[in-house]
This record gives C-alpha cells, structure tokens and sequence, in this order.
C-alpha cells in the first residue's frame, strides 16, 4: 500500500468515529486530540528504541525515492519499517540529526520517549473518562488535560531552543531547503502548542465547573 494511503487511511480511522459521536465539539476535538497523540506517541517510543537502526540505514534510505512514493506492507506498517522510514524522511527535510545519535545523547530524544510514556497512559483515561467508560470526575480529567497539555508545550520549546543552539546554527545555507525545513520543522511541531492550548482551556473550564463542555 501506498504511503499516502496509509496515512489517509490511520487520519481517517481517528478522525471518522469521533466525528460521529452525539457529544460537543470541543469534547469530540479533545477525544481526537488524544487518539492522535497515541498514534505519535507510539511513533516517539518506535524512534528511541531504533536510533541504531536508522543511523543504520539511513545512508541508503537516502538513495531510494521519497518515503510518500514508497509501498509498504502490513507487516511493514505494524512492525518499525514504515515509521522508522517515516522519521528518516523528516530527519531529511529538518535537518534534525539528534534523531541518529546511537548513544542517545540530547536530551530531546529522551523527552519524546517520556512523554510517549506518559501521554499515553494520560490519554488512554482522559478519553475513557471524557466518554464516561470509567468513574472519574471532569475535574479529574481537567487536571490532567493541563498536566499534558503542560508536558507537550515545554517539551516543544525546549526542542525548538535545542535545535536552535545544536543544528540550526551550524547549517549553511547550501545544506538545505529552507521551505522545506521550515514545513517539517515548524509546520508540524507547532501542533504540539497550538493544540494542547485549545485543549488546555476546555480543560480549565472542566476544573472550573466540574462539568462537560456543551458549547
């Protein structure tokens, strides 16, 4: 199956039951918001246990054509192939090389591997919680809403500082595409500020008034 594909079809599988859903929109949005994250937080865990692979073969990965025009396999797609190769595509365009340290060496992939951790058992809940499949309060959820949404938005300052000060001041201008750098970098890790401050104030008002969102 065709990159594309895969990736229209895992937006899709997130996105179609959530819109359907008879609750609010901010609810549903919340609800989305956290299946998405389990899907990158799987990605995050995938990337730090595979560093040494990618550095592995991400010379030859180089050498093929791009990971959109590539086909995969189920196989490929439940194991670490299609994402490892996913991540090499955008260490591509990003210029990010922290991603290839075999020794694990910046603290930001360290920070990616923890908040996929956590994210996920935080997620995991908050979604259980928000659709009423376990007995927790909304304040409950409300606090936990702010505590990740928290973790997320340091964590992508302290990658946007990091990359500044490690890779972005050592780049020439012949090294890049600035287009598509600036697309990979800011384009898709400024979700991870935009978004948790949506949810963050639903999530205010849910330890505000104890109570769902109905507008």
């Amino acid at each position: 199956m065709n990159t594309i594909k895969i990736l229209f079809f895992m937006f899709s599988l997130v996105t179609i039951p959530v819109f359907f859903l008879k609750i609010s929109l901010p609810i549903k949005l919340i609800i989305w918001w956290y299946l998405f994250g389990l899907i990158i937080s799987f990605i995050e865990v995938i990337m730090f246990l595979n560093q040494d692979y990618m550095a592995e073969i991400n010379e030859e990965f180089y050498k093929g054509e791009s990971w959109y025009n590539r086909d995969y396999s189920i196989k490929d797609i439940l194991g670490r192939k299609f994402f490892v190769h996913g991540f090499l595509e955008y260490i591509n365009h990003s210029k990010d090389t922290r991603y290839l340290e075999t020794y694990r060496g910046d603290y930001v992939t360290w920070l990616e591997f923890l908040h996929g951790i956590v994210s996920s058992i935080f997620g995991i809940i908050i979604i259980l919680g928000i659709s009423s499949r376990i007995n927790i309060s909304y304040r409950q959820i409300g606090i936990m809403i702010l505590v990740v949404s928290g973790i997320q938005i340091y964590g992508t300052i302290l990658y946007f500082a990091s990359y500044y000060t490690k890779i972005y001041k050592k780049l020439e201008n012949k090294d890049y595409d600035k287009t598509k750098l600036f697309i990979y970098l800011v384009g898709i890790n400024i979700m991870w500020i935009i978004f948790p401050i949506i949810v963050s104030i639903y999530g205010y008002e849910m330890i505000k008034t104890n109570q769902t969102i109905v507008f």
